[in-house]
C-alpha cells in the first residue's frame, strides 16, 4: 500500500478484526458441535479437534483465494462458490446451538428442578394413596378386633355357664365315676369346655396378629407422613431458591420477542417462536460479515488496486473512443439531413371503411317434413266365410211294410268284432263316424249333404215295390 496514515491504520485493525473473528467463529462451532455431539469417553472430543483443524483450514483457504483471485484456478474459483455456502450452513448450525445453550444456560437449572418438583409432586401424591389405603387396612383390622373381641366375651359366658352345669351335675352323684349317666355328662361337658377354651385362645392369637398388623400400619402412615411432609419443604425451598432466575430469564424472553415482533411487524410476517428466531438471525449473520471483511481486506492488496486502476483507465479510454465515434456519427447524420432538402408531394390513399348494404341472395336449407299419400297395391288374402244356400230334397221315411228281396251276397261274414271308439250312426249299410262336438244342426244338414246318386238309389226301392 502506498499511501500512509489512515489508510495502514485501517488495514490493520480490519486484519486484527478478521483474525478474531475467525477465530472465536472456529471456537464457538466447536463448542456448538460438542454440545450436538458430546464424547465422554475422551477428555478432549476428536470430533471437535477435527472441525477446529478443517474450518480453520477453509478460512485460510478461501482468504487465500479471494486474494490470489486474478492469478487462481477456475477450479478453485468455482469451488469457493460451493464451499463457502456449505461452510456458511455448517457455521451457522454450531453458532446457534452454542447461542441456545448459552441462553437457555441459566434457565435449565430451573428446568432441571421443575422436572424434580414433578416427580417429587408425583411422590407425594403415591405416598398419598398408600395412607389412604393403610386407613382402609387399619379400620378394617380394628373392626375384625371388636369382632374377635365380641366373640371371646361369648365363649367366655358360654365357658362359665358350662362351668357351672357341670358341677351342678357332679352334685348329683357322690362318684360320678361310677354311674354312666353322670361320667357322659361330664365328659361331654369337658369338651364343651375344651373346645371353647381352643377357640377363646385362637381368637387371641388373632387378636394379637391383627394389633402388631395395626401397631405396623401406625408406623407406616406416621413415616409417610413424614416422608411427605419433607418433599413438600424440598419443593418449597427449590421454588424459593430459583424464583429469580426463572423471572429474569422470562423477562429477557419477553423482552427479545416483543424486538422481534415489533419489526417483523413492518415486513407483516409473524414467527412461531420470536426467540428462536432472533437466534437464528444472530447466528446466520456472524459469518456473512466475515465474509464481507475478509473480502475488504483481501481486495485491499497493492495487486487488486493496481488491477482496479488499470481497468478503470481502460474504461475511460473505451468511452472516449465511443465519444469520438458518437460525435462523428452524429455530425455525419447532420450533414446528411441538410442535404435532403427537396419536399415531394406524395398522394397518399387512405382506406377509410365505409358501410354499403347490398341484397344478398342466400339459399338455405330448410328441412320440412310433408305428408303425402301413395296409392300401392299390396296383394292381401282375407279369410271370408260365405254362407251358400243349397236347396237339398230331404226324404222321410215312413214306415211301409214293403217286400224287399234279399241278397246274400251282400252278407259280409265279419272274422272279428268291430269296436267303434267313437259315437256312430248307421245309416243304411254304411257306417259314418261322427265327432264328439257335432251338433244336432250340423249333424242334420250333413245327412241331408248326400250325394244324390246315393238318395235315388234308397228310393226306387220302395217305388219297385
Amino acid at each position: 500500500m502506498k499511501n500512509i496514515g489512515f489508510d495502514d491504520i485501517e488495514f490493520k485493525l480490519v486484519t486484527l478484526f478478521i483474525f478474531g473473528m475467525g477465530l472465536l467463529i472456529v471456537w464457538f462451532n466447536v463448542m456448538g458441535y460438542e454440545i450436538l455431539f458430546p464424547n465422554r469417553d475422551y477428555p478432549i472430543n476428536p470430533f471437535t479437534v477435527l472441525l477446529f483443524i478443517t474450518e480453520s483450514a477453509v478460512l485460510i483457504w478461501t482468504s487465500s483465494v479471494i486474494k490470489n483471485w486474478y492469478s487462481t484456478s477456475r477450479i478453485l474459483k468455482v469451488a469457493l462458490f460451493v464451499l463457502v455456502p456449505a461452510f456458511w450452513l455448517l457455521c451457522y448450525t454450531g453458532i446457534n446451538s452454542y447461542l441456545n445453550s448459552l441462553a437457555t444456560n441459566d434457565v435449565k437449572i430451573v428446568l432441571t428442578a421443575e422436572h424434580d418438583n414433578e416427580t417429587r409432586q408425583n411422590q407425594i401424591e403415591d405416598i398419598s394413596r398408600d395412607i389412604k389405603d393403610f386407613n382402609t387396612e387399619l379400620i378394617a383390622l380394628r373392626a375384625r378386633n371388636v369382632n374377635i373381641d365380641h366373640k371371646i366375651e361369648s365363649d367366655t359366658k358360654e365357658l362359665s355357664a358350662i362351668s357351672i352345669q357341670d358341677s351342678e351335675r357332679r352334685k348329683t352323684a357322690r362318684d360320678c365315676s361310677q354311674s354312666p349317666d353322670c361320667a357322659a355328662a361330664i365328659a361331654n361337658f369337658k369338651k364343651q369346655i375344651d373346645s371353647l377354651n381352643r377357640n377363646i385362645e385362637t381368637s387371641q392369637k388373632d387378636k394379637e396378629a391383627n394389633s402388631d398388623n395395626i401397631r405396623k400400619l401406625e408406623s407406616d402412615i406416621f413415616n409417610s407422613r413424614s416422608t411427605m411432609n419433607s418433599l413438600r419443604s424440598e419443593i418449597a425451598k427449590v421454588n424459593n431458591t430459583h424464583s429469580g432466575t426463572k423471572t429474569d430469564y422470562d423477562q429477557k424472553k419477553q423482552m427479545y420477542v416483543s424486538i422481534v415482533n415489533k419489526v417483523s411487524s413492518w415486513f407483516g410476517v409473524k414467527f412461531d417462536d420470536p426467540f428462536g428466531a432472533f437466534i437464528s438471525f444472530i447466528s446466520a449473520l456472524i459469518y456473512p460479515v466475515y465474509f464481507i471483511l475478509n473480502l475488504l481486506k483481501s481486495l485491499s492488496t497493492p495487486e487488486h488496486k493496481e488491477r482496479r486502476k488499470h481497468s478503470l483507465l481502460l474504461k475511460r479510454e473505451r468511452r472516449d473512443i465511443r465519444d469520438i465515434a458518437l460525435a462523428k456519427l452524429l455530425k455525419y447524420m447532420r450533414v446528411w439531413a441538410s442535404r435532403r432538402t427537396k419536399i415531394i408531394e406524395v398522394d397518399k390513399i387512405v382506406e377509410v371503411p365505409v358501410e354499403v348494404e347490398k341484397e344478398v341472395e342466400r339459399t338455405i336449407e330448410v328441412e320440412k317434413i310433408v305428408e303425402v299419400e301413395i296409392e300401392k297395391e299390396v296383394e292381401r288374402i282375407v279369410e271370408v266365410e260365405k254362407i251358400v244356400e243349397v236347396e237339398i230334397e230331404k226324404f222321410v221315411e215312413v214306415p211301409v211294410k214293403v217286400e224287399v228281396p234279399v241278397y246274400v251276397d251282400r252278407i259280409q261274414k265279419v272274422s272279428e268284432p268291430m269296436i267303434v271308439k267313437e259315437p256312430q250312426i248307421i245309416i243304411h249299410e254304411r257306417i259314418v263316424p261322427i265327432p264328439e262336438n257335432i251338433t244336432s244342426d250340423e249333424l242334420e244338414e250333413l245327412l241331408n249333404a248326400q250325394s244324390r246318386s246315393e238318395q235315388t238309389t234308397r228310393v226306387e226301392s220302395p217305388e219297385l215295390a
